[in-house]
């Protein structure tokens, strides 16, 4: 199979796993995720399937939401209530403090990378570094943080939702805020509702589709792979035409066509190629038929 499934990742396993799960469902060799989950984390999992991956990279740098649960008055290694305990402390603050803090944590800003994170810094995930109590400088990264809402707060938890840009830590947020707050906090739980386009409600659980694979539906489910770059310019070509740049040639431009950059090529029966038009002519860049 070619193509993207938008899966309901559950928790307790991880991003590449559910990878795995679609590989055996559809018995395709290769597939892959563009966006990694933590292990404990849910929600909205892209998946490509064959070809389909080969366009991960033309994405755009879209949007990402979360709801996220916090617990106040804690620190651990990891700043999820699934690492080790470094302090606990008794949180003492209203809704309206914590509003305040929220609200400092919106906007364009430098944000630290957790020590418990898959960045590399020289070769090496950060993880690594933090297992083996190796110390490290923590590289920090541009994000932007467009909303956050309070949704639900008591004494010592609450629920958030996050409007963020893609590299953004949910964790280390959620951390900032309790050290703000004097009282420390951790990340309680983790939802992705929405990723790249790609929303909670479009996401299928694994469940769901095993039922599938076994009904032999599958293939209902699984969305092509130009839905992958939206954003990318359409061209429909003739039957022709599109041979011949199914087959690698160049193709001089025609009516309809913009004066340059990347297009989505479509035959009669469909997405066939992603092409660069440049010097006026089509320059197949990745051939899907």
């Amino acid at each position: 199979m070619d193509g993207v499934f938008v899966v309901n990742k559950p928790a307790d396993i991880t991003s590449f796993g559910v990878c795995a799960v679609m590989r055996r469902l559809t018995g395709t060799k290769k597939a892959g995720h563009t966006g990694t989950l933590d292990p404990m984390a849910t929600g909205v999992l892209v998946v490509c399937l064959g070809c389909a991956g080969r366009l991960i990279e033309y994405m755009p740098a879209g949007s990402k939401s979360y709801t996220a649960g916090i617990r106040f008055g804690y620190e651990s290694d990891t700043q999820d209530i699934w690492g080790d305990v470094r302090k606990v402390s008794d949180p003492h603050f209203s809704a309206e403090e914590l509003s305040r803090a929220l609200e400092k944590l919106t906007g364009t800003y430098m944000q630290k990378t957790p020590a418990f994170s898959a960045r590399k810094v020289n070769g090496r995930a950060l993880y690594s570094y933090a297992r083996n109590n190796e110390e490290i400088a923590l590289p920090e990264k541009e994000v932007t943080v467009s909303r956050i809402v309070l949704r639900e707060f008591s004494s010592d938890e609450a629920l958030i939702d996050v409007y963020c840009s893609r590299g953004t830590y949910i964790r280390q947020l959620i951390s900032d805020a309790g050290q703000m707050l004097g009282c420390g906090a951790v990340m309680s739980s983790l939802v992705r509702t929405s990723t790249d386009g790609f929303d909670i409600g479009m996401a299928r659980d694994l469940e769901e589709l095993r039922r599938a694979a076994e009904e032999g539906t599958l293939s209902g489910m699984m969305l092509e792979p130009d839905c992958l770059i939206p954003h990318i310019p359409r061209i429909d070509a003739d039957s022709g035409i599109c041979r011949r740049i199914a087959n690698g040639m160049s193709q001089e431009v025609f009516e309809g066509c913009p004066p340059s950059g990347l297009v989505r090529v479509y035959s009669p029966e469909g997405f066939i190629a992603l092409a660069e038009i440049s010097g006026g002519l089509i320059k197949p860049r990745k051939v899907f038929r």
